[in-house]
């Protein structure tokens, strides 16, 4: 190489050093923003099992520094909190050591992420996110009542309502992911995969607990045991399926929002059986029971069939989103990695008796 060659590519790389320099500059002063960072959930998982997952590294690592900051935490490099905002879009985070600017941390509504992994996420049930205490959660058993006035001397007459409270807490549960060497080193197609696994497993969790949660064993309360739901049992008729109904019209249930829920080999049954005989009509046609929208679900228990308001199930979720836990060494022989993955969650039905429960149906 030449004397002029090299002096001419030493002035190529000064002048790329100052566009740099100025890039950063222009960028920083207001001017055109630098181009956003996608969040990788491998990446992260990644860095974690090499133990180089330090704030202020890596994108991924400021943005579950800001995540746990509005939680009211600390960044924890062994226990990363994913915000719930990283499955919904990507996130920019600017100044993490001041909670950073977590779009989509609070103001991603998490049943909107789960949606596809959730059944109850898509028969309406409601969500409390970002909890970082305990909830009082009230219940409302008898309504206030009011009354028209006859004439200018006549009075109201007291109605005091019957409000109970609940304090809702809550219950962890997780799932262990499993992921070989060669896995944890692919690009696109490994991270589309973990997040369906960890989705799937954090939406299989919530409709356990909605459906048939005991209550114990640090379960949330479930529709199969919770108090104050209507409950039927006999085989399923027609009959018995407007009954349901009116149970539920009895109870000002909104009709808008009434669902049937039950297990695909119930639907197979009521596909079959029609609602008079001869009719020619079946109890379940067309994705409706009785002329009501219904879905099955294999976390239904067996010969069960929900019905209600599904807006009034609310999902209280604690923190601000997943919390994930990378273990290197339990697999160390086969280079494989250990993914744990908690979430942080409780159930409440703010009216029990806008639901009922149908048990024995064959």
């Amino acid at each position: 190489m030449s004397q002029f060659q090299m002096v001419d590519s030493s002035r190529e790389q000064q002048r790329a050093a100052i566009a740099r320099d100025l890039a950063s500059f222009w960028a920083e002063m207001g001017g055109t923003p630098k181009p956003e960072e996608n969040f990788s959930v491998m990446r992260m998982l990644n860095s974690m099992a090499e133990q180089d997952f330090h704030q202020g590294k890596s994108h991924e690592a400021n943005v579950c520094q800001a995540a746990a900051l509005s939680q009211g935490g600390a960044f924890d490099p062994q226990r990363a909190v994913i915000p719930w905002g990283v499955f919904a879009r990507d996130l920019n985070v600017a100044a993490p050591s001041a909670g950073g600017n977590l779009v989509g941390s609070v103001t991603s509504n998490p049943l909107d992420v789960l949606r596809p992994y959730s059944i109850v996420a898509r028969m309406g049930v409601e969500s409390d996110p970002g909890l970082t205490q305990n909830l009082l959660v009230p219940n409302l058993g008898t309504a206030v009542t009011g009354k028209w006035l006859a004439n200018e001397s006549d009075t109201l007459n007291t109605s005091d309502p019957v409000i109970g409270v609940t304090t809702s807490m809550p219950k962890t549960g997780g799932a262990l992911v499993k992921a070989s060497y060669k896995f944890m080193r692919q690009a696109a197609q490994a991270e589309r995969f973990i997040r369906q696994q960890l989705l799937g497993a954090v939406g299989a969790m919530l409709d356990q607990a909605v459906l048939q949660g005991t209550g114990a064993s640090g379960q949330p309360t479930g529709l199969l045991v919770a108090a104050g739901v209507g409950a039927q049992s006999g085989a399923v008729t027609h009959a018995n399926m407007l009954d349901i109904l009116a149970t539920l019209g009895a109870a000002n249930a909104n009709d808008d929002n009434i669902r049937f829920l039950t297990t695909p080999a119930v639907r197979r049954l009521l596909q079959a059986r029609e609602t008079v005989s001869t009719s020619g009509r079946m109890i379940w046609e067309k994705g409706q029971l009785v002329d009501t929208p219904a879905n099955v679900s294999t976390y239904c228990p067996a010969a069960t069939i929900f019905a209600g308001d599904w807006s009034q199930c609310r999902i209280a979720m604690w923190g601000a989103g997943l919390q994930i836990e990378v273990d290197p060494y339990t697999s160390f022989s086969t280079g494989a990695v250990q993914v744990r993955v908690l979430m942080h969650v409780d159930v409440n039905f703010m009216k029990p008796a806008a639901f009922v429960r149908h048990t024995s149906a064959t």
